[in-house]
């Protein structure tokens, strides 16, 4: 009978009235407290609701009762970044991995993590793990091209984007990124080509400085 109540639930927080979802969702773990996945739901909605300690709550009963359940921890994980608790997030997303050890997101958060609290090397380490799981994921060179950039190495960056856009011919953000590394290489014909492909393929921001450069 609780799946009723979970399925209603889910219907109401789709077309934005979470708090009846959220009075579903009570309902159903009263008559299943066992069940991981509603504690999860609701720990979602609680934190689009902005009630963070309550949905924190959520998801370490979800844990509690099923200490390997390993999206519980990289979600937690995600949620305690948006609360820039680094530490707490690391320790979530770690542990994820160290249930499943192909996690992907998992990596890739933790390496943004680390870039961000200057351990360069550490980031670069997981998005090499990330990349061994997806040889072929674009995003995955992009961010590694970031990383090698922060640590000198321009070269590095710049193949790791060629080797994007040649995964994706239609990534507009590899362009924009491979122009700025191509100008610190004074190529500015590469840097202008690949401007104008990255407008080609509908890239809006404002590049004032490039606009101006390619001129």
């Amino acid at each position: 009978v609780y799946e009723v109540y979970m399925k209603r639930g889910i219907t109401y927080h789709i077309i934005g009235k979470s708090k009846n979802s959220l009075n579903d969702l009570d309902k159903a773990v009263d008559m299943s407290p066992q069940e991981v996945r509603l504690y999860m739901l609701r720990a979602r909605i609680k934190a689009d609701l902005g009630d963070k300690n309550g949905a924190f709550k959520d998801f370490a009963k979800a844990i509690e009762y099923k200490p390997d359940f390993v999206e519980a921890y990289i979600t937690r994980g995600l949620y305690k970044l948006q609360s820039y608790d680094k530490e707490g997030a690391l320790q979530d997303l770690t542990k994820a991995l160290k249930i499943d050890s192909n996690k992907v997101t998992a990596y890739i958060v933790i390496s943004d993590i680390k870039s961000a609290m200057g351990d360069k090397k550490g980031a670069f380490q997981d998005l090499e793990k990330a990349l061994t799981i997806e040889p072929n994921n674009v995003d995955i060179y992009i961010k590694r091209s970031e990383v090698k950039l922060s640590m000198g190495n321009k070269k590095g960056a710049l193949q790791d984007l060629t080797t994007a856009i040649a995964l994706n011919p239609q990534q507009p953000k590899a362009y924009i990124e491979r122009c700025l590394i191509k100008i610190h290489l004074n190529d500015k014909n590469g840097c202008c080509s690949d401007f104008k492909k990255a407008r080609q393929l509908g890239w809006k921001v404002p590049e004032r400085e490039l606009e101006a450069f390619c001129k």
